[in-house]
């Protein structure tokens, strides 16, 4: 039978579709990563790099279901505030932040939330796995230079490589084995297959870093690469840089 052709309003359609029903899915078992240690790794990294002086504001854009913003509270006596458009995954961060005075949550999608800040109130802007998503990256990084407090710095976790081979040979280096058998895991591996899925259609965007590099300097930061990580400081699939004007 032959295939009949889809046009631009029906392939963003079901974009949108996609998109809108892919986070609520992934806020069943997005916790299940907590098993992996590569990921366990990514949290403590992140939370080291995102340190700011006591009392200043960290922001994260796109918390998820809170695992960073829980790693980054261990890891300083910053303020906190976590942005997210998800209200499954928002349910679940403000169910591990509830006894956590420090950390304040927000469900917006980024842009829309960094609007609701003051200008130079924040000393750290945190993108952990959710650059990809954000489709006005253009906005954003408007945004994000007027809520960013002069000395502020960013630091975005940001994968640029396919595959998850380097994830399993890092866990199995410094983990057991049996985690990976969990059946919570294989659901999170169909996600990221559609969320690849979605990027190849042009629905996400996965920046190496040299284009990453020249779109902040575009908006007036500089970006530093610090290393890889999640799957190794050599083969992993994601980079950590940090950004300041």
């Amino acid at each position: 039978m032959p295939t009949l052709p889809i046009d631009a309003r029906q392939r963003s359609a079901l974009g949108a579709f996609l998109r809108s029903s892919l986070w609520n899915k992934y806020a069943l078992v997005y916790d299940e990563l907590l098993h992996v240690a590569p990921y366990q790794n990514l949290l403590r990294l992140v939370a080291k790099h995102s340190q700011t002086t006591p009392g200043g504001v960290i922001c994260e854009l796109g918390c998820g279901t809170g695992n960073l913003l829980m790693e980054m509270s261990k890891a300083s006596e910053s303020r906190i505030v976590g942005i997210e458009p998800a209200e499954p995954m928002l349910r679940q961060a403000c169910e591990k932040a509830r006894r956590n005075a420090r950390i304040a949550l927000l469900q917006a999608d980024a842009v829309i939330g960094l609007r609701s800040l003051s200008s130079g109130s924040v000393d750290t802007l945190v993108l952990c796995n959710v650059l990809y998503a954000i489709a006005d990256r253009g906005a954003l990084w408007c945004e994000v230079s007027r809520v960013l407090a002069p000395s502020g710095k960013i630091v975005i976790c940001h994968s640029d490589r396919g595959g998850s081979l380097p994830i399993i040979v890092e866990h199995l280096r410094c983990g057991a084995w049996r985690a990976l058998l969990r059946p919570g895991l294989y659901a999170v591996v169909i996600i990221d297959a559609l969320i690849s899925f979605l990027a190849a259609r042009g629905e996400f965007t996965f920046t190496p870093f040299g284009a990453l590099q020249d779109e902040l300097q575009s908006a007036g930061f500089a970006l530093r690469f610090e290393t890889r990580c999640y799957g190794g400081e050599s083969r992993g699939i994601n980079f950590l840089a940090t950004a300041r004007r």
